[in-house]
């Protein structure tokens, strides 16, 4: 599954970015997927205290924007602090 034509028929069915450097390549120009393609190689992850919470903050950032409550700058703001204060506990 993992390997050559396996993977590009998974990648393909589920849409999501490759992990492996060899079809990242491909990926770039994808519409959909290139912006996740390009970010593949440099992207970091961070330790969460509580990955839902974390989430959930992240879904409630993003609400918040689309439905007009805040605007970004004030999104990113509130869901700063709230991460802030998840992880200082």
């Amino acid at each position: 599954m993992t390997a050559g034509e396996g993977a590009v028929s998974y990648l393909t069915a589920a849409v999501r970015p490759s992990a492996r450097r060899d079809l990242i390549d491909q990926q770039k120009s994808d519409p959909d997927l290139g912006v996740f393609a390009e970010q593949a190689l440099t992207a970091r992850s961070w330790f969460q205290i509580d990955n839902a919470a974390v989430e959930k903050i992240f879904a409630d950032m993003i609400d918040a924007v689309n439905l007009g409550r805040l605007s970004v700058k004030d999104a990113l703001r509130d869901a700063e602090s709230k991460v802030t204060v998840l992880m200082s506990r």
